[in-house]
């Protein structure tokens, strides 16, 4: 099977004039590499004292478990900068690099980033709130929801922009979904008028 956004990302990789191909995406009017940009760059106090006491350290005085959580935080910097380039300056981003952003956003999934950038306190938090915006909300209530916190996502904590995703990708699940009963039942009407159109014309004798 041919990966068309692959080979429109290779294409669009090339020369001045790059353009965003989208994976997968619920939040309108956001793109994902601005949603992992965001998420990319966020540093918990937890992470910001951990590299920096690893950071501190002789590289000989580091076990091998150490060395592999340094070099995964100092790789997060570089991804974080890579993604700021790509989100805000594409124009100025090489085929190497492009391809590189578009490939880990395909490879790696925002939730997984999500929840290992919060702590189980905040996740907890995070999702109590999502589940009582879940039961008190009407669907275009939810709608207003989600359109006023999309215009605030640079400004939004990360509590915030964890809740406003997991909203999205379920609204845009549930919007699916109605589109497609809507069909069917579009559909299946279609099938019982031609049937009794059939009826009419060709009375059983």
């Amino acid at each position: 099977m041919i990966n068309i956004n692959g080979t429109l990302a290779k294409e669009f990789s090339k020369g001045k004039e790059k353009m965003k191909v989208l994976t997968r995406n619920f939040l309108s009017n956001i793109t994902p590499d601005i949603e992992f940009e965001k998420w990319l760059n966020y540093e918990s106090e937890l992470e910001k004292e951990r590299y920096s006491y690893l950071n501190s350290l002789p590289t000989d005085q580091l076990s091998r478990e150490e060395v592999k959580e340094l070099e995964e935080l100092q790789e997060q910097k570089e991804y974080a900068l890579l993604f700021t380039k790509y989100a805000y300056h594409i124009e100025t981003c090489s085929e190497k690099e492009y391809l590189f952003v578009y490939s880990y956003m395909i490879e790696h999934p925002l939730l997984t980033l999500m929840q290992k950038k919060l702590t189980k306190e905040e996740l907890t938090l995070a999702n109590n709130k999502l589940k009582k915006l879940l039961t008190t909300l009407s669907s275009q209530e939810l709608y207003e929801y989600l359109t006023h916190y999309i215009i605030a996502y640079q400004d939004l904590s990360m509590s915030e922009a964890y809740i406003l995703n997991r909203l999205s990708f379920i609204y845009s699940k549930n919007k699916q979904r109605k589109i497609q009963e809507e069909m069917k039942a579009h559909f299946d009407r279609n099938c019982t008028r031609e049937k009794s159109l059939h009826y009419k014309i060709n009375p059983k004798k």
